[in-house]
């Protein structure tokens, strides 16, 4: 009944100064509304030159607009109250961002009720819109205290589950709480009363608490260098990364991201920690071209908030400041065995005990020992090939065997030697004869067996002493 009247009241007065072509301001329009119980606009356009829809449109946009004056004006009162932005000074630091923030607040929807009257002979449209103030007010201050329940709620969550010893949702709790409150409420300050009477600001507060809860989180590999192998560039084993608060609580279900620094290495991006603090991070694949190479091991907040990073401006600010760490990966000096092995005046692979031998001691001494599947009948003339496959040095084994005697009496001698060629240089680094082993047995393969034996104690014994300049 009462939007009935209040139409019929406006179109009366619209009707009583617009019928006969005359002009008034809009403070004669709205003059019954005497007890400003309304939020009120007004507007009027010619349809001389344009469709009457078209007038009609623009008209109520303007109407709506006028309207909306007068509601910011309001709404900016509110928010300055409930920011507690008081005295020139704050006003001024702060004038910007109020008045995006009110406007942003600002809906009115479908709230407002309108009239329209259409001066047919002047070819006017005139629109007026109005809307009851004290409600609209109230749902403005429903608004702004939800908004600052979201925060309070997430802010008040994170310091009980870090209380109860959850990592990750205490730090999840505390990203949201400082997410909502720059979101809702636009860089301006929000206070709330503590139970002790204390009012706080909660901007500062959240951040202060957020900064503490990252800076209590330790991100520790198992290993902070990890060696690869060539050829294939693979890791040694799993690596393993802990996660846990300076107190010793486990974090866990923390999601990590995995990057890398410098270097070319294929890997799982993103991993969690699982009920031990613990995560794997599985590492494929490493270029043999590169001696060194860093990956990072952070803790991903935007994945712990399941938010797209360019969807949270307001956390960037702790991009740089999340718990790392940092794993090197090193390639071992790769020495390929290789030999030039002669038995009764032919060229053959290397017997079984040279390459174990040698595998054994040099893996001891750091290196990663590649067997390479070559007979050699000469030494080699092209080193540098050996440089494609990921070799730092090359071990030419050169292996002489002599059978002599009559079956039941036989003799078996062995003798030879090594050379280590630095690859990139194609250099000699180190040479070395070892002396002759000659031993007895019935048949020649029992008698070069047993002093082949006795000559690979030898080579062992030499290789610990092996110079790489």
């Amino acid at each position: 009944m009462r939007r009935v009247l209040l139409g019929f009241m406006i179109l009366v007065l619209a009707v009583s100064l617009y019928g006969r072509g005359g002009r008034a301001s809009k403070q004669k329009i709205v003059r019954f509304d005497t007890n400003r119980k309304y939020y009120r606009g007004w507007a009027v356009q010619s349809f001389k030159d344009m469709p009457y829809d078209s007038a009609y449109t623009l008209a109520e946009s303007q109407a709506i607009g006028d309207m909306v004056s007068d509601i910011r004006c309001k709404v900016r009162s509110m928010v300055e109250m409930e920011c507690n932005i008081k005295g020139k000074e704050v006003e001024e630091r702060y004038r910007q961002k109020v008045e995006v923030f009110t406007d942003g607040l600002i809906d009115i929807g479908e709230m407002f009720e309108e009239s329209t009257y259409v001066d047919s002979s002047a070819k006017n449209v005139y629109v007026f819109v109005w809307m009851d103030r004290k409600k609209y007010d109230a749902e403005q201050r429903q608004k702004l205290e939800e908004r600052k329940r979201l925060v309070t709620m997430a802010y008040d969550r994170a310091d009980s589950l870090r209380e109860e010893g959850d990592v990750a949702g205490a730090l999840r709790s505390y990203l949201l709480a400082y997410y909502n409150v720059c979101d809702k409420f636009g860089g301006l300050p929000v206070y709330r009363e503590r139970a002790d009477g204390v009012k706080e600001e909660l901007r500062s507060a959240i951040d202060q608490k957020l900064n503490k809860a990252l800076r209590s989180i330790e991100v520790e590999p198992d290993r902070k260098v990890v060696y690869f192998s060539v050829p294939g560039g693979k890791v040694e084993g799993i690596v393993g990364v802990r996660v846990e608060r300076d107190d010793g609580v486990k974090a866990v279900g923390v999601p990590l991201r995995v990057s890398v620094v410098e270097g070319k290495v294929d890997l799982a991006e993103k991993v969690r920690t699982d009920r031990d603090g613990w995560a794997q991070i599985r590492i494929d694949n490493v270029s043999v071209e590169q001696v060194r190479h860093r990956i990072k091991v952070e803790v991903d907040i935007f994945e712990l908030m399941n938010i797209p990073e360019d969807q949270a401006e307001a956390l960037l600010k702790y991009k740089g400041s999340v718990p790392n760490c940092e794993i090197v990966l090193e390639k071992k000096k790769a020495i390929g065995v290789v030999g030039l092995y002669r038995r009764k005046g032919k060229a053959m692979a290397l017997p079984s005990g040279v390459i174990t031998k040698a595998r054994g001691v040099l893996s001891k001494l750091g290196y990663d020992v590649v067997e390479l599947n070559e007979v050699l009948g000469e030494e080699p003339s092209d080193v540098k090939k050996y440089r494609e496959m990921g070799l730092d040095y090359l071990l030419i084994f050169n292996i002489g065997t002599k059978v002599e005697g009559e079956e039941g009496m036989m003799t078996g001698t062995v003798w030879g030697g090594y050379q280590l060629y630095d690859v990139a240089t194609e250099r000699v680094v180190d040479s070395r004869t070892i002396g002759g082993v000659k031993e007895f047995g019935i048949d020649g393969g029992s008698a070069i067996s047993t002093a082949m034996g006795k000559w690979l104690g030898k080579m062992k014994k030499a290789l610990r002493e092996l110079k790489v300049r």
